[in-house]
């Protein structure tokens, strides 16, 4: 069982209903079912989903993988709690921003580093089991 994953995938999972949410509401409001156009508001209503499809499954998977091999449970949950905050910061600052904000910039900083940490954890498990 990967009971921590499971909580933070349903959490990105909840989250980018909630994107997904923000897009379909700016498509209704400015009517784009009856047209093919595609103003600015809802370009970026997309890239902050889209940002948000790119980064989530990596993060996922490297968080489950962890799990299964066998990382301290404390270390999981502090990944699984960085990547959900990341993301959820993120979202919120590019949300309110097209331009370069302390959300959008410090979600980007620590979904790398949750990414590289999560990588660089599931290598010293991998090179531990073949010993």
């Amino acid at each position: 069982m990967l009971p921590i994953s499971a909580l933070f995938a349903s959490l990105c999972a909840l989250l980018l209903l909630g994107l997904s949410a923000a897009v379909v509401k700016e498509r209704r409001a400015l009517q784009l079912y009856k047209t093919k156009t595609s103003p600015d508001d809802l370009k970026h209503q997309q890239r902050v989903h889209a940002n948000a499809c790119e980064y989530m499954p990596i993060s996922l998977i490297l968080l489950a993988i962890a799990e299964l091999n066998g990382a301290p449970e404390l270390l999981v949950w502090g990944f699984g709690s960085l990547a959900l905050i990341s993301r959820l910061l993120h979202a919120w600052g590019y949300s309110r921003s097209r331009g370069l904000s302390f959300g959008r910039s410090w979600g980007m900083y620590t979904t790398f580093a949750t990414i590289i940490g999560l990588a660089f954890t599931n290598i010293v498990l991998a090179l531990a089991s073949f010993a």
